[in-house]
């Protein structure tokens, strides 16, 4: 049961992540910025909320990267009310996924997501 209750977390924090920047961009900044915190308080707590050891918390971090990687894109543009496959041009990020095909971007963020769930069933 542990591992699901880690990529739940997890995902959680991506999500509360995309709704804070998306509500910071459309002019709801109070709550924003909100959001914001308890996102970097979720990050900076969840060793002690998951009751991991130090080691692990590197490990647990880039598993977070990975769940960031798939699903940032698609909660960010849900909540500011854009297509699900828009990319912006205003990132680092959005700059370097609008050079591939969107085949592409589907494969590289399918092997993220398998990485991100084994991630906490192999190591956590």
């Amino acid at each position: 049961m542990r591992p699901y209750l880690i990529i739940l977390y997890l995902i959680c924090l991506v999500a509360i992540g995309a709704a804070a920047d998306a509500l910071n961009d459309t002019g709801m900044q109070t709550i924003g910025h909100a959001s914001s915190a308890v996102e970097v308080g979720g990050l900076l707590v969840c060793g002690l909320v998951l009751n991991l050891q130090r080691k692990d918390v590197l490990t647990l971090l880039i598993a977070y990267v990975c769940f960031r990687m798939v699903g940032f894109d698609y909660m960010y543009n849900a909540v500011a009310g854009l297509p699900l496959e828009y990319h912006g041009e205003s990132s680092l990020w959005d700059g370097f996924l609008s050079q591939f095909p969107h085949h592409g971007i589907l494969f590289a963020r399918s092997i993220f997501l398998i990485v991100g769930i084994s991630i906490p069933f192999k190591f956590l």
